[in-house]
């Protein structure tokens, strides 16, 4: 078993707020600078960029795990991190008939363009990605495990879309990890396996934060049992891209 470097919260070009510098050649290109041997792309409420993520990096020799930044019905933010693209593309179908629909407005959140692995755009989302959806956290949780995946809540200590800033504590559910913001911890855990990630919207973002876990190798599956078994670590705050761990 080796340590491997890994951040689970990457946002493309598709994401509302993020940069349209944010197209798969870049993330894969700049996630190997960073050495990253896994990362996940996570955008907010669909999973219609992974495809693009996950060829680019087969071809750079990168793990990119397909995922969302859920928005559940208590406007809180929940990783959802799963084995395959079929399994998350499934989900990103049925979690974006789930969101309240609202037209998108491009002025105030940049455009929601949906690309290929040579960047070029696709198709355009016309309904807003920064809406909430109809489903609340605890059905969910339930949703992702169904599909084989990893549930998540997002930077639960920061002071927006999190489980602490919306229902004021940590709920009691089949969560596979807590992703936090402040190193180390300031609220409570529950116990839960820790994590930090990069959560980053620009390029120069990427690999900013990061956790290790220890495995055999860095694939999914490894991913889930050193979560389980409590083989992570994290070593870092907020350093600057390219500084070594």
């Amino acid at each position: 078993m080796r340590w491997w470097k890994a951040d689970l919260h990457i946002h493309s070009c598709v994401s509302p707020c993020g940069d349209l510098s944010m197209g798969p050649r870049t993330i894969v290109r700049r996630a190997a600078e960073e050495g990253l041997a896994l990362i996940a792309l996570t955008d907010h409420n669909t999973a219609r960029n992974a495809p693009a993520v996950h060829a680019c990096g087969e071809e750079a020799g990168l793990t990119v795990l397909p995922g969302l930044e859920l928005t559940t019905a208590e406007e809180l933010h929940m990783l959802a991190i799963f084995p395959t693209l079929e399994a998350a593309l499934k989900f990103s179908s049925w979690w974006e008939a789930s969101l309240i629909t609202v037209p998108h407005n491009p002025e105030r959140y940049g455009d929601q363009p949906v690309v290929n692995a040579a960047e070029e755009i696709i198709e355009e989302i016309p309904f807003s990605l920064a809406s909430a959806s109809t489903v609340d956290l605890h059905r969910a949780v339930k949703a992702v495990h169904e599909q084989g995946g990893l549930a998540i809540p997002s930077h639960i200590d920061r002071g927006a879309f999190s489980c602490y800033s919306q229902l004021g504590f940590l709920p009691d559910e089949p969560f596979d990890a807590v992703e936090l913001w402040h190193i180390p911890p300031q609220l409570e855990t529950r116990g839960y396996p820790i994590i930090t990630n990069s959560d980053a919207h620009f390029p120069d973002r990427i690999g900013a934060r990061y956790f290790l876990f220890q495995a055999v190798a860095p694939t999914f599956s490894e991913l889930k049992k050193a979560l389980t078994e409590g083989r992570i670590r994290w070593e870092v705050r907020d350093l600057p891209p390219g500084t070594s761990s």
